[in-house]
């Protein structure tokens, strides 16, 4: 071998070596071939879903509330009457709350929390509210569940419904007419409570129909019964700086026993005929007839002369006494345990 060719050749030799080291030097070293694949790293999966100890919040499961309306007939509350709302919410998730509300138009007349109870053998829970209206409006029920944990908010709420009220006359008997007859004595027309539209019924009406400057029968109208459900159709008093005093309207034919500025009792009346008519002005009572006298006066009370209200065996629904306030016999003894002497009645025209 020629001596170019050992010096090219030792050459090569030594660039060998300086690039082996200079590999190490770098932790760059070639495996073998025959060495093991290094395995891969797992991104994804079961493997890299790491939920820390107890586990992340999960997403809460859609709520489902469905309600169910009844009680109402022809899609109306008879007043008095109660609806009744049913309700189921799902999925079942013990501990949950529905929050209902009983709505007259925009403004919650009732509120009640509840917590629904599983049906058995079921995934959903079932809850009830039912109530009893009398005044007049446009009613719905809403249930409202809040977002919690398990569940999503939800809200649903029934259709509209109104009160119906019916129209009552003498010789109708039920709850309708005991209502009635509360409703009646709330402003002061005196009766005796009851079921049945009896004459006391017949005299409360009349006298709230004269108030009121209606026709002068007897009929409550479904008009009037709403009305009343409104807590409308009282007297307004005229003379509230009086004490206790009697108010009396020869135009309307009634009689008002007050307490300063409220009205105790209101009375229909028969004053004065045409040839005989009643005095109007202020009196004071000055005396006091218990029972009968001779000309038929029942339990009179007098505050001007000869005039006095007192009871009388007819009292119709126009003027037709000598001068007097004629009041009905069954109410007589009640008006006169009321009066004292002394006492101021003003009558009006």
């Amino acid at each position: 071998m020629s001596a170019p060719v050992r010096t090219i050749l030792a050459l090569a030799a030594l660039l060998a070596a300086l690039g082996a080291g200079a590999a190490a030097a770098h932790g760059q070293a070639q495996a073998p071939a025959d060495a093991p694949a290094e395995p891969e790293t797992v991104v994804g999966g079961e493997a890299a879903a790491g939920t820390g100890p107890k586990g992340a919040p999960g997403k809460a499961r859609d709520a489902r509330i469905r309600l169910r309306l009844g009680g109402l007939s022809g899609g109306k509350l008879k007043v008095g009457n109660r609806f009744k709302v049913k309700g189921t919410l799902a999925p079942y998730v013990k501990g949950e709350e529905v929050t209902l509300l009983v709505k007259r138009g925009k403004r919650t007349i009732k509120r009640k929390t509840v917590t629904p109870k599983r049906k058995k053998g079921s995934n959903f829970s079932k809850f009830r509210i039912s109530s009893k209206q009398i005044q007049p409006g446009r009613y719905s029920v809403h249930a409202v569940h809040k977002r919690s944990d398990e569940l999503s908010y939800e809200k649903q709420k029934t259709k509209a419904f109104k009160v119906k009220y019916p129209s009552l006359r003498a010789g109708n008997k039920s709850s309708k007419v005991k209502l009635l007859n509360k409703l009646l004595k709330k402003l002061g027309y005196i009766n005796d409570g009851g079921k049945r539209y009896d004459s006391a019924t017949e005299r409360a009406v009349l006298a709230y129909r004269k108030v009121n400057k209606m026709a002068r029968k007897t009929k409550a109208t479904a008009k009037i019964f709403k009305k009343l459900a409104k807590g409308k159709g009282g007297y307004k008093v005229t003379h509230p700086g009086s004490g206790r005093h009697v108010e009396a309207d020869i135009s309307r034919q009634i009689m008002v026993l007050v307490n300063g500025s409220k009205v105790k009792e209101i009375y229909h009346v028969s004053t004065g005929a045409p040839a005989t008519p009643t005095i109007p002005g202020t009196w004071s009572f000055y005396r006091k007839e218990p029972g009968y006298n001779n000309v038929g006066m029942y339990y009179s009370v007098y505050y001007n002369r000869g005039y006095a209200i007192h009871g009388y065996k007819s009292v119709p629904t126009y003027p037709a006494s000598h001068g007097c306030l004629r009041n009905p016999p069954p109410h007589s003894k009640r008006i006169y345990d009321w009066v004292d002497i002394g006492m101021k009645i003003h009558i009006s025209r």
